[in-house]
Formats: C-alpha cells, sequence, structure tokens
C-alpha cells in the first residue's frame, strides 16, 4: 500500500496536482498545513493530523470533521515534529511505500527532521522517499537500479546517511566507482549522470541517500 504525505512547507499546488494525478496512490495524510495546499489544489485527504498551528483557516479542520474525515489533533508544545506523526500514521496503516510531499523548500531543521525521519519506517523495511518539483530523495541500502527514463536527464548523487558507505560501487555512470568508501561529509558522489540507458548501484555497508535533481524549473 502507497500512502503520501503532504507536509506544510512550500509546494505548489499546480505541481501537486500533477504529481498526484501521475502517480498512484492509496492513502493521502494531510499533515497540518498540507490541508492548504491539498485543498488549493482541489484534494481531500483521506486523513488529517497536527496541531494545526499553521493552517490558515482553522474552519477547514472542522470541515473536514463535517465530512467524515478521520482527524488527529496533537497539542501544539509536543516532542515530535506533525512529519513524524504522518509518518508513524503512515506505518500504522499498514504502507509498504511512503512518499514525503511538501518537506522540503522551507525550514531547515524541519526538512533535516524529516530526512532523517525516513529511517523510521526504512528501517521497519518500508520503501520512503521524498520529492518536489525538482527533486527525488530515496533511502536506500544494498543496491539500487536506475534507468534512463526514470532518471529523466537528472542528476544522480548518493550521499552517506548516519555513516560512511563501504564497498560502493557504481556501474553505467558518467563517472564510475569500484569498491570505494564514501565518509561523511564527502561529495565525492554529487552530481553523477547516466552514461547509457542503465546504472546500477551497489555496497556492501551503510546506508545512502539517492538524491534525482534536475535544473531549478
Amino acid at each position: 500500500m502507497h500512502t503520501v504525505i503532504v507536509a506544510g512547507g512550500p509546494c505548489s499546488a499546480v505541481w501537486l496536482k500533477s504529481y498526484l494525478d501521475t502517480h498512484p496512490y492509496d492513502r493521502l495524510i494531510a499533515a497540518d498545513r498540507g490541508l492548504d495546499t491539498l485543498l488549493e489544489a482541489g484534494i481531500t485527504p483521506d486523513i488529517l493530523l497536527g496541531d494545526y498551528d499553521s493552517v490558515s483557516d482553522e474552519g477547514r479542520v472542522g470541515a473536514m470533521k463535517r465530512k467524515g474525515i478521520p482527524v488527529e489533533t496533537y497539542p501544539a508544545e509536543k516532542n515530535f515534529t506533525d512529519g513524524e506523526a504522518a509518518l508513524r500514521a503512515a506505518m500504522a496503516l499498514g504502507s509498504t511505500q511512503i512518499t514525503l510531499l511538501g518537506a522540503t523548500g522551507g525550514r531547515l531543521d524541519h526538512f533535516l527532521a524529516s530526512l532523517q525521519g525516513m529511517l523510521i519506517p526504512f528501517e521497519a523495511g518500508i520503501d520512503v522517499s521524498m520529492a518536489d518539483a525538482q527533486n527525488e530523495l530515496r533511502l536506500i541500502r544494498g543496491s539500487a537500479e536506475l534507468t534512463r527514463e526514470e532518471c529523466g536527464g537528472r542528476y544522480v548523487s548518493l550521499l552517506p546517511l548516519a555513516g560512511p558507505v563501504t564497498g560502493l560501487s557504481m556501474q553505467g555512470f558518467k563517472y564510475p566507482l569500484k569498491d570505494f568508501t564514501l565518509e561523511m561529509g564527502s561529495s565525492r558522489c554529487v552530481s553523477n549522470e547516466l552514461a547509457g540507458e542503465r546504472g546500477v548501484i551497489s555496497f556492501s555497508g551503510g546506508t545512502a541517500v539517492l538524491v534525482l535533481s534536475g535544473d531549478r524549473p
């Protein structure tokens, strides 16, 4: 089951509608101000959660309740973010795939918390990614295969998360690697590109953030 979470970061309603129209999903969670963006796109979430300190109109929350949409309310002073709550809610639904939208482009502390928070479902064996109009981020471990169609001409970058990535090989790329150790803080694997129709990334240890990035739209 694929669950999409729309968080409260900057996100074009036009892009959001286009993304949701072209990426099939089973459940849609609005986290706090993510509700505003969804409603501007003409889309109603399946679940709404948050403390609603940043929703533009509290009446929108009440409207969701009257429609029978499940609404979870948290206190503004809490020891977790709405994004983390949404990730855990998606896991509780039995999701096998989770995509975060509206989690980039705003406050860096929230973005970094969401990026690290992706480890929560990832460690439970759930495929998890984050996307915006310019980027797609995935957590990977062990191996990943990319096609030219999938990359869409975007740059391919690899960054270590929570420790070095060891035994790294990148085949089918403009800048190949073999049995390399990618240390924390290294930019060695930023802005690579596919050399042909297919590229394979493999490594023996660590967790990596795979980033597909295009130039600014």
